[in-house]
Parts: C-alpha cells; sequence; structure tokens
C-alpha cells in the first residue's frame, strides 16, 4: 500500500499498488442454487483498471411472490489484510465508466471460519451501497466509513457498534437485485480504490462531497483521452457474457 500524501492512501490501483485480478475470487448466489455469475477482469501489463462485470439472475431464486434476492459478487482473497485505516474517513472509487446500476461495497473487520461443506460462518458484514449514473469520463464515487451500515445476513444490525477501521479483513465489490430492482447484465469500470483523510476544508481534486456519500462526486475531465486507457469497456462484459452463453449452451 502506498500514501500518495498525508491524505490519501492507495489500496489498489495507484503506482505502487497495481490491480492483481488473482488476488480477489467470485462469490455469487451459485453457493445458494442461484444462476448469477461474476467476472473481475484485469487489462493492461501491469494492470491498469478492472470490469466487474456479469449476469443477475432473478429467476432461478425467486419466491412465490416473485422477489428475489439474486447477487454477484467478487471478493479480496482469504489472505488479504487493509493497511491501517483508522485514520482515514472515506473510500473513494474512480469510476471512468458505469452501466448505471446500484452496487454495493462491503467491508468485514472479521471473516467467518469454513465450515464441513465448505460454505464460510456469518459475520457482520459492512456495506454501503452507491450509484453510479451511466457515464463515460472521469468519476469518483465518495464512501464515508460513517455511512457503512452493519448487516447479519441480511438483516441491519443497528446495535453492533462501529467498523474496525484498523483491521479490515475483506473488501467485496457487489452487484445485487435489491428483490427485483435490478437484473441482467451489468459492468462497472474501476480505476482505482483510496482512502482519505480530511482536512479542515474540503479535498483537494474533489468536488460535491456529502455526508450522504455513495454518489458520483466528480464528472468531466476529458473522456477521449481516458478512453484510450480504459479501451472497450462498454462492450467489455456483454463479450464476455456472449461467450459464457455459448460454452454452457454448448
Amino acid at each position: 500500500m502506498a500514501a500518495a500524501d498525508d491524505r490519501t492512501l492507495e489500496l489498489f490501483g495507484g503506482p505502487e499498488t497495481p490491480w492483481n485480478d488473482l488476488r480477489w475470487t467470485d462469490s455469487d448466489d451459485r453457493v445458494r442454487g442461484g444462476k448469477s455469475f461474476s467476472l473481475f477482469i484485469g487489462e493492461g501489463e501491469p494492470i491498469r483498471f478492472v470490469t466487474f462485470s456479469g449476469y443477475l439472475d432473478t429467476a432461478a431464486l425467486a419466491g412465490p411472490d416473485g422477489a428475489t434476492a439474486a447477487f454477484a459478487s467478487h471478493r479480496t482473497i482469504d489472505s488479504y489484510s487493509a493497511p491501517d485505516l483508522s485514520g482515514y474517513d472515506a473510500l473513494v472509487l474512480d469510476v471512468p465508466r458505469s452501466d448505471g446500476k446500484k452496487y454495493t461495497l462491503v467491508l468485514k473487520d472479521l471473516v467467518g471460519t469454513k465450515r464441513p461443506d465448505g460454505r464460510e460462518t456469518s459475520t457482520l458484514s459492512w456495506e454501503h451501497d452507491f450509484h453510479c449514473p451511466g457515464h463515460r469520463g472521469s468519476g469518483r464515487v465518495v464512501l464515508h466509513f460513517s455511512d457503512f451500515q452493519p448487516f447479519y445476513r441480511g438483516k441491519r444490525m443497528p446495535e453492533a457498534g462501529e467498523l474496525d477501521r484498523g483491521n479490515i479483513r475483506r473488501i467485496t465489490i457487489m452487484m445485487r437485485s435489491f428483490f427485483g430492482e435490478q437484473e441482467g447484465d451489468f459492468a462497472l469500470a474501476l480505476l482505482s480504490i483510496t482512502a482519505y483523510r480530511y482536512q479542515p476544508k474540503s479535498i483537494t481534486g474533489l468536488t460535491g462531497l456529502s455526508s450522504e456519500g455513495g454518489v458520483l462526486a466528480e464528472e468531466g475531465g476529458q473522456p477521449e483521452a481516458r478512453d484510450k486507457q480504459t479501451g472497450f469497456l462498454a462492450s467489455l462484459a456483454p463479450r464476455w457474457l456472449r461467450k459464457r452463453r455459448q460454452k454452457q449452451s454448448s
């Protein structure tokens, strides 16, 4: 991990902390009999950005009323441990491309143990939903640690206390149906994830910071120049999805 200055700490995607897609693994609703899946694809050498993409299937787990809790996600591998973030106030996601859907970032300061069936025992998850308006070019999403909410097996736990920012053991990027709110193809590109520490005034380079978090904080930049870096992000997920479906049907 690298500190760009006394206000920031690069977690993923920085000059000294390039993405490594081999250090992320899928965790989809297939463990519950669902059919959703996700991909985590790096581009470049070293990897300059990643695309979290896949397909959210809401039919396989639909209940009698049609509601479903489908999800697809990628998380850091078991050996991951974040640096001490207790002195930081927010995570900032640099998002060059988005499909406009709602995603969730999940943090854990305690990871469960493996059960005999290979599944993991449940522990508290600290979750923050965020929505990136469909866009091309530069965009940042600000997620304040104070806005992450504790959940246990899908139920909010307001008496859980506070997230131990000095001992984050797992980070997960998730797409879920929100009980029928969204489904189908999804794709979110990430250039970096950085921790930020506030100063008495605003953070230089970020605009529109709000205590609510989870919104696009900065748009604009030079989309054409950024497109040269990110390549065919808009069509990347559908291409992989077509290959996957062709393989499944053959």
